[in-house]
């Protein structure tokens, strides 16, 4: 009971983080078939995207599959496969798609974070916290705001309250919005006694 409410609670975090709004679902099939690899690539993990968003598994990993068979070494496919079974609970396989993802693109920082979610999930925050350093500084990434916020969130389980402050004052400049890091700074400070400074948040 208890894992699948943890299973299904990592889902909410990582698909929020990866899905586009207004996507639709195409299928590499008829017409797609004719185009190029790139454009099959590219519909196919749109679709598989867009299954997953839908909960549709089976389809999501059918697309994903016909992707990988086209470019085996293509790392949105396999963080899309991570995805995929994490959903199932597969938390053993999620985590082997993530290192290859990664693997084959390093600079991939959306399955940093969400590489980084899954271990911070199984309390393995070091771990979790290297992931996280990578993708906090990726100055390209979308979702770095958030990357900054979790990398506080890992700093805090091990009790290195100086290093999650940092994160936290860093996720909220780059997104002054982020109730969480207002929660964690604000209590941080006040375990310091610094009321006045505590109230600005």
């Amino acid at each position: 009971m208890f894992k699948g409410m943890r299973v299904a609670a990592l889902m909410a975090v990582l698909i929020s983080a990866v899905m586009m709004s207004g996507c639709t679902i195409s299928e590499i099939t008829g017409s797609n078939l004719q185009a190029n690899p790139e454009k099959r690539v590219e519909v196919g993990l749109e679709a598989a995207t867009a299954y997953l968003k839908a909960n549709d598994v089976e389809n999501a990993l059918r697309h994903i599959e016909k992707v990988l068979e086209i470019e085996p070494k293509n790392a949105e496919a396999h963080q899309t496969m991570a995805l995929i079974y994490t959903k199932e609970g597969k938390l053993d396989k999620a985590e082997e798609f993530y290192k290859k993802a990664i693997k084959y693109d390093e600079t991939l920082s959306s399955a940093r974070n969400n590489y980084a979610t899954l271990l911070f999930s199984l309390g393995r925050y070091e771990e979790a916290i290297e992931q996280l350093q990578v993708a906090a500084a990726d100055l390209s990434y979308d979702n770095r705001p958030q990357a900054t916020q979790n990398l506080g969130l890992a700093y805090l389980k091990l009790n290195k309250l100086n290093d999650a402050e940092a994160s936290f004052q860093t996720a909220l400049r780059l997104n002054p919005k982020l109730p969480r890091s207002l929660l964690e700074l604000s209590d941080i400070l006040l375990q310091r006694k610094q009321h006045k400074l505590a109230a600005r948040y």
